[in-house]
């Protein structure tokens, strides 16, 4: 990346989008600790926003996360491991792309807020413990 990449959060992600070819797979390795366990599976929307294929750690965090099916796969924290899922969609282009579709598909139906209006407004409703026909109103 350019020095301004490096820099910032937003240079980062305006050169992220900005390399062409755009990318096909995006890693989230993540160390199994009680410190990642407080973590989000934010790093698997973000690559399946951009229509990568996740291959991320096979932790609690990514357990259940778009990266455990839709989005991609979970990898054991093995190196050889790693490697062989790399290999796989490296060797799969087809396989890839239509992953990569997925992986898109699944971040618009369950990472964006419109995609979340249902599960956002029965917890708003449960956290102010309001009837569900009070909502409506």
């Amino acid at each position: 990346p350019s020095p301004h990449a490096t820099r910032s959060y937003p240079g980062f992600v305006q050169w992220l989008t900005s390399v062409q070819p755009g990318w096909d797979i995006g890693l989230a390795p993540l160390i199994d600790s009680p410190f990642t366990r407080c973590k989000s599976p934010i790093k698997a929307f973000d690559y399946a926003a951009l229509g990568m294929v996740v291959l991320a750690s096979d932790t609690p965090v990514y357990r259940g996360s778009i990266a455990d099916g839709p989005a991609g796969r979970l990898v054991p924290n093995d190196p050889a491991a790693w490697y062989g899922a790399l290999d796989w969609l490296v060797r799969n282009r087809v396989l890839r792309q239509s992953m990569g579709d997925r992986a898109r598909e699944a971040f618009l139906r369950h990472g964006t807020l419109s995609g979340q209006g249902s599960i956002r407004r029965e917890a708003l409703t449960r956290s102010l413990n309001l009837e569900p026909a009070e909502t409506a109103a």
